[in-house]
């Protein structure tokens, strides 16, 4: 199936009470027709294999909502996971602009952890109908976009208040505890971006 996934512009993490910016990534500053893992610290593939077919690839050839350049992922490209950091305390915003193409579904989801596919802190599922929806714990929790166009993704989480507030083009998703179990967790999250 093919594959239209995009990240645009910038992408940024605040952490702490003055959203202090600790990761911010502006692909305008990246060669087009590159591979993103390879030009970025902060992402990789799922087997940390940056480079290769499993990577994604910064293009030129979309407009953004915020620069000429963004990146995506084609059909041998695997989850590419941007690495947050290793938090443990704090407060954080993650904010990102995602396009799913017309007739194409797409997917990201959050983690607890820097490691692939340990604690789940949210899965987006994008269908081809503009229509999507959050799961977490079991739960689909039904959101709307539009494919071919660029969504806006806001997710407020605070490692003290044990909470993540989720947000698709302004609209909160869900309000939610970050630690299923209710006490503080091993830290703090990863993002992937995939595509289905």
């Amino acid at each position: 199936m093919k594959k239209i996934l995009l990240l645009a512009g910038i992408m940024a993490m605040g952490v702490g009470m003055n959203a202090q910016t600790m990761i911010s990534e502006n692909f305008d500053a990246y060669t087009a027709d590159d591979y993103l893992g390879t030009q970025s610290d902060n992402f990789t593939t799922w087997t940390d294999s940056p480079g290769t077919a499993e990577d994604a690839y910064i293009i030129d050839s979309v407009t953004t909502t915020s620069g000429s350049n963004c990146f995506v992922l084609t059909s041998g490209s695997q989850d590419v996971v941007a690495k947050l950091g290793a938090w443990e305390k704090g407060s954080f915003e993650i904010t990102f602009k995602y396009m799913v193409g017309v007739g194409s579904g797409g997917y990201f989801n959050f983690q607890k952890s820097e490691t692939p596919g340990v604690q789940w802190g949210g899965e987006f599922y994008f269908s081809d109908d503009s229509t999507g929806f959050l799961t977490y714990q079991g739960t689909d929790y039904p959101f709307v976009f539009n494919n071919g166009e660029w969504t806006s993704v806001r997710a407020l989480i605070s490692l003290d208040m044990d909470t993540a507030l989720v947000y698709i083009n302004g609209e909160l998703v869900l309000g939610y505890q970050w630690s299923p179990d209710g006490g503080p967790n091993g830290g703090a999250a990863m993002n992937t971006l995939g595509g289905i």
